[in-house]
């Protein structure tokens, strides 16, 4: 069965202003996840400011985390196979402490390996730039990045060191504290050390993360053999 879509797709964010304290979720029914495939991943950007939290989930699924910024309530980067389904129920549980608010990003996609080729994350303070870097990358693949300020408000530009040019999905704020920005890239080279950088327009410390997948899942012909029948 052929794939879907030969690129990543954004689907949107989930938000929520709600403060959770530790031992709960925040918990997004129904959420679009596309046409189902034996090769479709879901992958999430994660943000939830003042709650520490465990993997996000997707339909009580652990997602497998990709990269993260290191701190407990920053960015992170998950991913996880669902073969099936149009819709899912997509939870991001808090593990300590109370969180102030969530966002999620979500994007599709259906690469011939659940597994990413590469990945990194970079935090800059002051004016100075952030950095996800030596991110490899492959013709026919994709580049996913997530980043932004978790206590201030700003606006991003990402841009990409190789040839391919990122697609900013998002650059938006919540409760007028927190600011994230997300990226999509299909990539037509091979590049072993790529950078992403993360431009903000307010000083302070800003935070980007980058992860690629491989080509998508290859169509598989079906061959269809010929009988001739015999009178005995």
């Amino acid at each position: 069965m052929p794939v879907p879509s030969l690129v990543p797709i954004w689907k949107g964010v989930l938000t929520s202003t709600a403060n959770v304290a530790a031992s709960s979720s925040y918990s997004f029914a129904g959420v679009d996840i596309g046409t189902a495939h034996a090769k479709r991943i879901v992958i999430l950007g994660t943000l939830s400011p003042g709650g520490l939290t465990s993997n996000p989930t997707v339909d009580g699924n652990a997602v497998t985390n990709r990269e993260s910024d290191g701190s407990a309530d920053g960015f992170n980067i998950g991913s996880i196979a669902v073969p099936t389904g149009t819709t899912a129920t997509i939870a991001l549980p808090i593990t300590l402490g109370t969180a102030e608010r969530c966002v999620i990003g979500v994007w599709i996609a259906y690469p011939a390996s659940a597994t990413p080729i590469g990945n990194d994350d970079g935090t800059a303070n002051g004016t100075t730039n952030a950095t996800a870097d030596n991110v490899s990358v492959v013709p026919s693949g994709f580049l996913i990045a997530w980043g932004g300020q978790v206590n201030t408000v700003g606006s991003f530009t990402g841009s990409w060191s190789g040839a391919d040019t990122p697609t900013e999905e998002v650059d938006a704020t919540i409760e007028a504290t927190s600011s994230y920005a997300a990226w999509t890239m299909p990539t037509t080279e091979t590049l072993a050390t790529g950078d992403f950088t993360l431009a903000a327009s307010a000083s302070g410390i800003k935070k980007i993360l980058a992860v690629s997948w491989g080509p998508p899942a290859a169509d598989v012909p079906i061959f269809q053999h010929q009988y001739r029948m015999r009178r005995v």
